[in-house]
């Protein structure tokens, strides 16, 4: 039986520990991410607005007035998958005992149909941004998941051991091939450059589409900020333009572009002889006005970047992916036996025998890679439990029990 790793799982080989939790044990983590949630729909929405999956109802009433078929089919793929997850609701109330992970509760659903609007007001936004420019864009391949089978440094393929990985978006321009890695942020695109510039993950892509037959010049990374600003109705509905600083997000601004201050601000101006709102510091408004007319014309809300790839690069990473891939094989023949134990381990008991495990000589190989604990602005999903080994803790996790445990692939059964 071949083995399947991803760039996930290279990359959470950088920490020992973690690969031990999430790929050697199949840990995953009950608790919903509301960013993750967020990041999956404007996704989906991008999928559908370059190449729309089959399968998509072509009428919704909400979708009145929009005329350019690719936006009407980004934003029905992003109801689409919101009302997949809204789902879980329905079939998860029928059960007598709930999973935690996949039951959504009154607040979840409620923070998914929140997240829903704020994608299709992404997904709006992107098309008035980027519509001219990816006209000329031929798509190649969309949200496809490849395998290719590693090479060893001496050019012979592994018959263990297949690399694979779900490609955002190939196309072609002027005769040259790029991967687009669609980004969702909630920091300026150059801050997003700074600490992900020069990312092997989408060089191991490149590898990846060439083992395909598909030679890939370059990566175009299309930065896309997460909060949409703020329309003039929120600002003047809630009464925050009066006070700015109560709207203070990035570099001290409301959260909103020039344009839609302008408005407020004329709204305000207007309901002031009715003795209604005031203006009271005209230099902060000129100020905030001004610089948020610089920070637009900076491609904060979306910006593309490219980077391109030269023939030693790539040849380079097949050859990280082939010793990943050793190690990772290793580790796997390490976990075989608590894989297939756990087949018999009681419901009641897992929890305690994961712990036993956790707690044994043959997990003490995979360390801790402290450096390793905060990434992605966020504290890692294992933190407590790398520290603790107690089954209270793993309580917070269910356990995949499938070989692969790579559910982010569409890979065949």
């Amino acid at each position: 039986m071949q083995h399947v790793i991803t760039n996930s799982e290279r990359s959470a080989a950088a920490c020992p520990q973690k690969w031990l939790l999430r790929y050697g044990m199949g840990l995953r983590p009950k608790v919903r991410v509301r960013a993750m949630d967020l990041g999956t729909l404007v996704h989906a929405g991008l999928e559908g607005y370059f190449g729309a999956p089959e399968g998509l109802a072509s009428v919704d009433p909400s979708l009145q007035g929009v005329q350019n078929r690719s936006l009407r089919d980004g934003l029905l793929a992003i109801q689409r998958v919101a009302d997949d997850l809204q789902a879980q609701v329905a079939q998860s109330s029928v059960l007598s005992t709930l999973d935690p992970s996949t039951y959504l509760d009154s607040k979840q659903v409620s923070a998914l149909i929140e997240d829903a609007k704020i994608a299709k007001s992404i997904l709006r936004n992107y098309h008035h941004r980027w519509y001219q420019e990816s006209q000329e864009w031929n798509v190649i391949l969309n949200e496809k998941t490849l395998t290719a089978n590693v090479v060893s440094p001496s050019g012979n393929k592994s018959k263990l051991t297949v690399f694979g990985g779900k490609v955002d978006l190939v196309v072609e321009i002027n005769g040259r091939n790029f991967i687009v890695e669609h980004k969702t942020t909630t920091l300026s695109p150059d801050d997003w450059i700074e600490k992900n510039k020069r990312n092997p993950q989408t060089r191991s892509y490149a590898w990846l589409l060439q083992q395909n037959g598909i030679n890939i010049d370059g990566v175009i990374y299309d930065i896309i900020q997460s909060k949409p600003p703020r329309t003039m109705e929120d600002l003047l509905e809630n009464g925050l333009i009066n006070t700015g600083k109560r709207l203070a997000k990035t570099t001290g601004l409301p959260y909103t572009t020039a344009d839609i201050f302008l408005q407020v601000v004329e709204e305000i101006g207007l309901r002031n002889n009715n003795k209604i709102g005031s203006l009271d510091d005209v230099d902060w408004y000129r100020d905030t006005f001004q610089q948020l007319l610089k920070r637009d014309d900076g491609n904060f809300w979306f910006s593309r970047h490219i980077e391109l790839f030269s023939d030693y690069e790539i040849h380079r990473t097949g050859k990280e992916i082939y010793y990943h891939a050793t190690q990772i094989r290793q580790w796997r023949e390490h976990t075989e036996n608590f894989r297939k134990d756990l087949q018999d381990v009681p419901a009641n008991k897992i929890n305690q025998y994961a712990e036993e495990y956790l707690e044994s000589d043959e997990a003490d190989m995979f360390i801790r890679q402290s450096a390793m604990c905060y990434q992605y602005n966020r504290l890692c999903d294992y933190a407590s439990l790398c520290l603790s080994h107690n089954a209270a803790d793993i309580i917070g996790f269910s356990i995949i029990t499938e070989q692969q445990g790579h559910t982010e692939l569409d890979l065949a059964k």
